[in-house]
């Protein structure tokens, strides 16, 4: 028998966090049991909950779908909360017709508390962390909680004790697991792995440094976040394997033709008789053919010839590749392609869908680990293999094609600056208080006025 199950995270789907993975583990196997599973969840990125809306208003079942937006709580966490997002949560359970909810740390003002206390299907809670368990405060609204829940569950013993402290049942151990095609035994190397992030750079920097004194291991930079920054990395910090980068793009050669055609054009108009009547009321095509296999008479008078060099030097530059010439200049491409670490390509042709440059072909033939950023995904994209707005990997080959770039500036600027306040705010408090100290440097120079 197949069930519609739904799974609500509070967790922001668009940035990795340990209980999301385990969400989509456990949805993907019951896919794979022949089960619909749709996962309710936050995110921080505006195409998502773009796509959310369309989804619910459309009846679309998608694997995810987000409901709200979310804010960050700390450096490594974005929750969703239950403000502004009841109509599309409630939205979502109505038209999912669910037969199972199943909500994931409901012990947090979240989605998960939200969707569990809303839903009229049979609902599953699981908890996680002993140290998610605050919310809500008050015992009747906890109660309001676990009367509509029907299987209770926890990942080990310890969050087992502290869930049946503030919500009593009859829970099960439900262990989180291991991916045995990730973890499974292999030899051990020396690997520094190291999360980059723009507040963290002096950290980043320390240990770069540091690394010549520990012989023989290697330091990995890790983004969590896909076209973030890229880190200095000093030459006294050991061996580097360059990267090889290629750029592509046809924006250029679109403002060179429309150029040419212009010039083509005055040329025309300038060319002595009988071949400027001859030419004129030739169509485009025809004149770029004519033009092309041209082969001006030596004889002729010099100003003539002139003109008609001219006119097959521009007609040559601007005319149609036959297919033979486009099939070797794809075949060229593709042989250049997998030499290349990174592929960015930015090619758009106005009013037309974007030209095709990295075939199914190229990305199978590049290293393991490779980036391919597709710049051009509004239009379709470049890439054969390119899913607008998403980010993929195939044949270990990354692609991703953002949409909309110049949007998603703000937001780091947002989080950097959140960041520096959090720190500041952290130096002023000691033991749960405010108690600034003065004599540390950051403090001294930050205060304007006090005791005043």
């Amino acid at each position: 028998m197949s069930l519609r199950i739904c799974f609500v995270t509070p967790f922001a789907w668009s940035q990795p966090h340990e209980v999301n993975t385990h969400v989509d583990g456990a949805a993907q196997a019951l896919r794979r049991l022949g089960h619909e599973v749709v996962v309710l969840a936050p995110s921080s990125r505006a195409r998502d909950l773009l796509d959310g809306r369309r989804a619910l208003q459309r009846g679309i079942d998608k694997d995810v779908i987000a409901v709200g937006p979310s804010i960050p709580i700390s450096r490594r966490t974005n929750l969703g909360v239950p403000v502004g997002v009841r109509a599309n949560l409630l939205l979502a359970l109505r038209k999912g017709r669910f037969d199972v909810v199943h909500g994931v740390e409901p012990g947090l003002p979240s989605l998960s508390y939200l969707a569990l206390t809303s839903a009229r299907a049979l609902t599953a809670a699981t908890f996680f962390s002993a140290e998610r368990l605050g919310y809500p405060a008050r015992r009747s609204r906890r109660d309001r909680l676990r009367i509509r829940l029907d299987a209770l569950l926890a990942t080990s013993i310890d969050t087992m004790a502290a869930a049946a402290e503030r919500f009593d049942g009859d829970y099960r151990i439900v262990p989180i697991g291991v991916d045995t095609d990730l973890f499974r035994p292999r030899r051990k190397r020396r690997v520094i792995a190291l999360e980059l992030e723009m507040a963290g750079r002096p950290i980043t920097r320390s240990l770069i440094n540091a690394l010549p004194a520990f012989d023989g291991w290697e330091l990995h930079l890790l983004h969590t976040k896909p076209l973030a920054y890229r880190p200095a990395i000093p030459r006294a910090g050991g061996e580097r394997e360059p990267l090889r980068a290629l750029v592509a793009a046809r924006e250029g050669a679109v403002s060179a033709r429309t150029a040419a055609f212009g010039q083509l054009r005055d040329l025309l108009l300038t060319t002595p008789e009988p071949p400027r009547s001859q030419l004129r009321p030739l169509g485009c095509a025809r004149l770029l053919d004519r033009l092309s296999a041209a082969r001006p008479d030596r004889r002729s008078d010099c100003e003539l010839r002139g003109a008609l060099l001219a006119l097959t030097a521009v007609a040559r530059r601007i005319r149609q590749l036959t297919a033979e010439e486009l099939a070797l200049q794809q075949q060229r491409l593709t042989e250049a392609i997998s030499t290349f670490d990174v592929v960015i390509t930015t090619a758009l042709v106005p009013g037309r869908p974007a030209p095709l440059l990295v075939t199914a072909e190229a990305v199978a033939q590049m290293r393991a680990g490779s980036v391919v950023v597709d710049l051009a995904g509004e239009a379709g994209g470049n890439c054969a293999l390119t899913r607008p707005g998403e980010t993929i990997v195939t044949e270990d080959v990354t692609i991703s094609a953002p949409l909309n770039l110049p949007a998603t500036m703000p937001e780091h600027a947002s989080e950097l600056y959140a960041r520096n306040i959090q720190a500041l705010l952290e130096l002023m408090v000691t033991d749960g208080r405010v108690q600034p100290d003065y004599s540390d440097e950051v403090l001294a120079q930050s205060c304007v006025t006090r005791e005043a």
